[in-house]
């Protein structure tokens, strides 16, 4: 995948949830860094507790995986909101 970001130069934000069992915050924060390797400074890493792959919350990924399937609606995560508008207030500024 480094060669297709190397390819691209837009800012980019990468949101990991710690109730998301589908990836890691260290490979967010890799992704991160080999974007900021080919475009220094265009990408940055947000970590929201409890949000899941969903953009629902959970108490863990555990719960995620037990849960998601069982029709239960479950509350969205609306910090993701929150840093969304900001990083986008923050690109509209450069």
């Amino acid at each position: 995948m480094a060669k297709q970001w190397k390819q691209i130069d837009v800012p980019v934000l990468v949101i990991y949830g710690t109730s998301n069992p589908a990836t890691s915050a260290d490979e967010g924060r890799y992704l991160v860094e080999i974007i900021n390797t080919f475009h220094p400074g265009r990408a940055s890493f947000v970590e929201l507790p409890g949000m899941g792959h969903d953009f629902a919350r959970y108490s863990s990924q555990v719960e995620y995986l037990r849960r998601r399937h069982d029709g239960r609606p479950h509350p969205f995560d609306d910090e993701v909101l929150v840093v969304l508008t900001k990083w986008m207030d923050e690109q509209s500024d450069t």
